[in-house]
């Protein structure tokens, strides 16, 4: 008699993602396992064939919210039993961030969009547990909880353990292949969670970081005629917009042009870029004529950037209907100010591709104003600036020649501060070393030559080990 430990069956992972489990009878691995490069188990308890008895019961209410959020939260800590079990502190940690908007809004435009951010992570643990959760712990142990002191909120226990998963994770990176959409939707989550702690340790590496998982997802993203589900692109324009913008500042090629929804969808308001999403193409386009600049490849840059600056002036986002019914006023206030600043951003790089820094000056100051004054009026209205503008900051305060107003500016306004000191630090080394260079060479730095101090982004302090990037 054949016990039921020797009949075929999936292993757990095609199991919970309900697909055929493929694999050559010699081999103790599926082919997706295989090709992700994770342990093929099959450790669910066995359960009797056929439908199971339904039990007789009284229907009670509908579940609320909150009980369905703390059902997710208690299925959610299931999934972190392999291959290392979490601490009764990092369960605690976990279980917090699960349920509590505050933690989840520091890195979106507002509480409206908390649901979907958490349905995006639980939908992705489910999915690739073994391959997302020790990126999703590094973050949440690195990223404090608002209240928290930002210089002592982390032990050096949790600092440690924040480490060791976030190495553990970027391992599981570099050895991932994307073949499919499904794929595509773990790397972005697995990317995303890394770039977070990244960028609360200063932000050295997210260049690094973003291209490598951009790369990873280039050929599915690109091969697709249709549209890809929004569900699986939930952390796409976050890695797209630092990439771009990092980019920019270091005179580099991003590896990927974002493809924007259409424009007759639903109304779609990212959770990230809000309406900026017909914006990034145009950044990339600015990205390529820098490049192209610093290395004299620009047959016409006065003709190209007559161009982009023409259709950046006539740009326009796609409003959907119902937008001031469907977010509360602060966000329609922080996303209405997104869309301003890096509109003015990009038309103040364009200038500055024309003219070198301390030139034409009384217009650059103005569209840096311009910049600083909506962050500061967004602040006021909303109680805190929009999220994606760090970079529209950069550039405003690229401008500014006072140091302590730099760094004012700087601590005031941007949206990675309020739980990354370091990156702070960072942007201050960084504009610091730019304006050194200008006192010493007036009127000759254009934008395309920040590419040359890549060594002070790139070389400035950070606490991460050298094993994690």
């Amino acid at each position: 008699m054949i016990h039921e430990s020797q009949l075929p069956r999936s292993c757990d992972r095609c199991h919970s993602l309900k697909e055929r489990c493929r694999r050559e009878s010699s081999s103790t691995s599926c082919e997706r396992c295989s090709r992700l490069r994770l342990t093929c188990n099959s450790n669910r308890p066995f359960k009797r064939p056929g439908r199971r008895p339904q039990p007789y019961h009284v229907p009670g209410p509908k579940q609320s919210r909150e009980e369905l959020v703390e059902n997710r939260e208690t299925d959610i800590l299931a999934m972190f039993n392999v291959p290392e079990k979490l601490s009764e502190h990092e369960a605690w940690l976990v279980h917090r961030t699960m349920a509590d908007n505050s933690f989840i809004e520091q890195f979106l435009l507002g509480p409206s969009f908390c649901n979907a951010h958490r349905d995006t992570i639980f939908n992705e643990l489910r999915k690739s547990p073994a391959l997302l959760q020790d990126a999703y712990v590094a973050c949440v142990l690195c990223v404090p909880r608002p209240g928290e002191d930002l210089s002592g909120f982390a032990t050096e226990e949790r600092i440690n353990s924040s480490y060791r998963r976030a190495s553990s994770a970027l391992a599981k990176l570099r050895s991932l292949r994307v073949e499919d959409v499904q794929d595509l939707s773990s790397c972005l989550a697995l990317g995303g969670s890394i770039l977070t702690v990244v960028l609360c340790f200063g932000g050295r590496d997210s260049l690094v970081i973003c291209s490598q998982v951009l790369s990873l997802i280039k050929p599915v993203y690109e091969s697709q005629v249709g549209e890809i589900p929004e569900a699986d692109l939930g952390f796409l324009t976050c890695l797209v917009m630092c990439e771009t913008t990092e980019c920019l500042l270091q005179t580099m090629l991003p590896t990927l042009q974002y493809r924007p929804q259409a424009v007759d969808s639903h109304g779609f308001v990212d959770r990230y870029v809000g309406l900026c999403g017909t914006l990034l193409p145009y950044l990339y386009d600015l990205c390529k004529i820098s490049y192209a600049m610093l290395h004299n490849i620009e047959l016409e840059p006065a003709q190209r950037l007559d161009h982009i600056q023409s259709i950046l002036e006539a740009w326009r986002p796609t409003v959907p209907a119902n937008f001031a019914d469907n977010f509360t006023a602060s966000e329609v206030t922080n996303i209405l100010c997104q869309v301003h600043v890096m509109q003015q951003a990009a038309l103040l790089i364009v200038h500055r591709l024309r003219h070198p820094f301390g030139a034409e000056q009384a217009a650059a100051l103005a569209m840096a104003n311009n910049i600083l004054r909506q962050l500061e009026t967004a602040k006021l209205v909303a109680g805190r600036t929009p999220r994606c503008i760090d970079f529209a900051l950069m550039v405003a305060c690229l401008e500014i020649s006072d140091g302590k107003e730099r760094s004012m500016q700087l601590r005031s306004a941007s949206s990675i501060a309020a739980y990354s000191p370091m990156f702070i630090k960072r942007s201050e080394s960084l504009l610091t070393a730019i304006w050194k260079a200008r006192s010493e060479r007036p009127n000759f730095m254009y934008w395309y030559h920040l590419g040359n101090y890549k060594n002070h982004v790139d070389g400035s302090e950070s606490t991460l080990p050298s094993s994690i990037c």
